[in-house]
């Protein structure tokens, strides 16, 4: 998928942010990663769709994408993190809306190139 949105820096500059990322070391990379991602998945649904606002959870025919990971280590994924599959929702998330894509093939694109700083936020290792 084409885009210009390649990093953290590229998200903030594209929606006139400064690029602030939290210290690790203070608030852990979990925190670090979040942050990151929620100012990607901004900038690249803003990109997508350059009337986007925000999710209107009470609109039923948007749907709102959102990974599901597969974190079983097993021969076929012996990372123990890979994207299973990309889904919708209506009204519901299990992640919120500032982990939510329009589009599936927007939401597998970010994981894609985003993956490392998906597992910072969601394994404790």
């Amino acid at each position: 998928m084409k885009t210009k949105i390649n990093s953290h820096a590229d998200a903030c500059n594209f929606l006139g942010k400064k690029t602030i990322v939290p210290d690790p070391a203070v608030f852990g990379k979990a925190t670090a990663a979040i942050h990151q991602l929620m100012d990607i998945i901004e900038a690249r649904n803003k990109e997508a769709d350059t009337n986007f606002k925000g999710f209107d959870w009470n609109n039923w025919n948007q749907r709102k994408w959102q990974p599901f990971v597969d974190m079983e280590i097993t021969e076929s994924n012996p990372s123990g993190f890979r994207l299973c599959l990309a889904d919708f929702v209506n009204s519901v998330s299990d992640v919120g809306s500032r982990l939510c894509t329009i589009s599936e093939e927007l939401c597998i694109d970010v994981f894609n190139k985003h993956i490392g700083l998906y597992r910072d936020f969601m394994v404790v290792e």
